[in-house]
């Protein structure tokens, strides 16, 4: 359980982040060891991991919201990924750890799929991003052992994965005022609405973003719904639908 439960080392974030508990100990144990609480996205985002753990879960959908805009200029060919190219979790999955020495949140042992097929994986965003229908790619991946979280390796599973970010035809079809708000005039993926907008970094809002006005939520919202039925062919070979 300690190893699961990320570390605030600072005293002065403990306390504003409140991350100080008493907490009850099993009958019998006599031991007094403190720790730190923390949630879930301090090892694993989207309990990806749980449904690997599952050997007859052939298929299943994955959506990523990152404060992360997905970089579409990057040759995955040519260099490995940045922060600033893709979400560190994301990476974590195919063993490629990007993530910065001391970093209060650990992703090293989500390695779950095969690392070859990463780059293959990236250029399939890419292009969607480019069709301007949403970051919607449906793969088969093969699935690598990870004695850590008792993932078994050695067969296959099919993912639609969905990382939220631009879709340039959902803002051609915006009203105006709306459009002038929520996009930039580029088709870069990572060109977001500045500071001044009533949408700062649309749609790649900060996670720990925990409070949103109702324009931000609805337009989020019809963002996503507006992706997934563009998609629904690739949502349907999953979900049955």
């Amino acid at each position: 359980l300690q190893e699961g439960i990320g570390m605030v080392e600072n005293k002065r974030q403990q306390q504003l982040l409140r991350t100080e508990f008493e907490y009850l100990k099993r009958e019998g144990d006599s031991r007094d060891m403190p720790f730190l609480y923390g949630d879930a996205g301090l090892t694993e985002n989207l309990h990806l991991i749980s449904f690997l753990r599952r050997p007859d879960i052939d298929g299943f959908v994955l959506c990523t919201l990152s404060s992360v805009a997905f970089n579409v200029t990057w040759d995955p060919y040519s260099r490995a990924p940045t922060m600033t190219d893709i979400d560190d979790t994301v990476t974590a999955y195919f063993g490629i750890d990007i993530d910065k020495a001391g970093s209060t949140y650990d992703y090293s042992r989500n390695h779950v799929f095969e690392t070859s097929q990463f780059n293959e994986f990236v250029i399939a965003l890419q292009n969607a991003t480019r069709g301007g229908k949403g970051m919607v790619v449906q793969m088969e991946l093969n699935v690598v052992d990870n004695s850590h979280w008792g993932v078994q390796g050695g067969r296959k599973v099919n993912v639609t994965w969905l990382y939220l970010g631009r879709a340039f035809e959902w803002e051609s079809q915006l009203p105006e005022d709306v459009r002038a708000e929520a996009s930039v005039p580029s088709k870069n993926p990572q060109d977001l609405p500045g500071k001044k907008s009533k949408f700062p970094a649309f749609p790649n809002f900060p996670t720990a973003m925990l409070r949103y006005s109702p324009a931000q939520a609805n337009l989020l919202s019809d963002l996503a719904g507006w992706i997934v039925k563009e998609n629904r062919e690739k949502f349907c070979r999953t979900l049955g639908c």
